[in-house]
């Protein structure tokens, strides 16, 4: 028979946390919602749900970056993180955002 303590283990792992950080300084976004995303902007999205980690960068649709300028800038954002460097990083486009991706947003 499992105790409460076991319990409130379980719905805790399960539980949906996020952190929002704004390129290129990687400061915390605190209190986000989607309209915090700026259309000129890059922001990183680290969520954790089950105590796995996943890692997400936003790009707007205005923010003029390469595709080596956001490598460059997904490693920068594990290293200031300290996250392996091996970590897998998804890029998320405005307006083309993943399930992933928005249920982390939204759980914010």
């Amino acid at each position: 028979e499992a105790s409460r303590g076991d319990e409130a283990t379980a719905a805790a792992s399960d539980e949906v946390k996020a952190t929002l950080f704004e390129a290129p300084a990687w400061e915390e976004v605190t209190m986000f919602e989607s309209d915090d995303l700026l259309p000129d902007g890059v922001f990183a999205l680290l969520g954790e749900r089950g105590g796995a980690q996943s890692v997400f960068l936003w790009v707007g649709s205005e923010s003029g970056r390469t595709e080596t300028e956001l490598e460059e800038l997904g490693l920068d954002f594990l290293r200031t993180r300290g996250l392996p460097g091996g970590t897998h990083v998804s890029v998320q486009m405005e307006g083309a955002e993943d399930e992933d991706f928005e249920a982390f947003l939204i759980n914010g």
